[in-house]
């Protein structure tokens, strides 16, 4: 919403400009929900814009509609048409020529984390039976949308692979696809990849670590979860997945490291790593190895 607002895009300058007295670069990230946007999962912000459709890919996976049933989402997809994939991608962009205005030096789009790109990218979620059924094209149609508006500004994307899917869902954007569909971009035009290991819906492996008990217990919190998950009980639902998962998904230094230099082999723009560097030592050892 708000990188769609010109206004409040236009207003970031001021940043920017200070960002650039200290000698430094600034990107923006460019993202869409989808079936994630918050009209699906914060009860809130559905309540307060009852009438607002998720836009969608293809019609839902079959275990995000039984959530739906069981109150745990509320979905009410849009398919979109061709010609509507098309103006989505003009809406990439027209966003990214208000940053680009307002004084941002590199574009990302945000291709994982279970938006809308990722949601073009993995098998999980699309199953188109038109071009954009063949997941890359959409970001190949974003680089072209955004290159028409901002020239030759640097251009990068995330890539996930969808390595920490539990084995019963088959469909899924193995390693070896993600490393692919990197590859492909780099070809395609793109200027830096951030290869990311991930799953198909939002859980704890993004975050992996101990799980957040100073967060859940906060008071000053509380009035917000409940708002935001459409009570206590449906509160505590979500707190008790999120402890459940992080038994999952326990704290893995450089987690992505292996992906990206899989990745860097095969192509030749710059590999950005991710995810759990937190050490000068680490970062030396992986740069020049496993990203740039």
């Amino acid at each position: 919403t708000y990188v769609a607002d010109a206004d409040f895009v236009a207003a970031l300058s001021a940043l920017t400009e200070r960002v650039h007295d200290h000698g430094s670069r600034i990107a923006l990230q460019l993202e869409h929900g989808g079936l994630r946007s918050m009209e699906t999962w914060n009860a809130a912000y559905r309540a307060e814009h009852p009438d607002l459709d998720q836009l969608a890919v293809s019609r839902p996976p079959a275990p995000l509609r039984l959530a739906d049933r069981l109150g745990l989402l509320d979905l009410s997809p849009h398919v979109m048409t061709t010609d509507e994939v098309y103006e989505l991608a003009a809406d990439f962009g027209r966003a990214a020529a208000r940053a680009v205005d307002a004084g941002y030096d590199v574009i990302h789009v945000a291709g994982a984390n279970m938006g809308i790109v990722h949601q073009f990218l993995s098998p999980f979620y699309n199953r188109r039976d038109d071009e954009f059924g063949d997941g890359p094209r959409f970001l190949e149609l974003v680089h072209d949308e955004v290159r028409s508006r901002v020239g030759d500004v640097p251009l990068m994307t995330k890539v996930p692979a969808e390595t920490e899917v539990p084995s019963v869902i088959r469909r899924r954007l193995t390693r070896r696809d993600a490393v692919g569909v990197c590859r492909r971009l780099a070809d395609y035009g793109y200027d830096a990849l951030v290869p990311v290991n991930g799953t198909v819906v939002w859980d704890m492996s993004i975050v992996r670590g101990s799980f957040p008990e100073r967060a859940w217990r906060d008071e000053s919190f509380q009035d917000a979860y409940r708002d935001t998950f459409g009570g206590r009980l449906r509160r505590d639902l979500v707190e008790l997945g999120n402890r459940v998962e992080s038994l999952a998904f326990g704290f893995e230094p450089a987690w992505n490291a292996g992906l990206t230099r899989d990745v860097r082999r095969v192509v030749d723009v710059p590999v950005l790593a991710e995810g759990g560097i937190r050490r000068r030592g680490r970062m030396d050892r992986l740069l020049g190895s496993a990203c740039d």
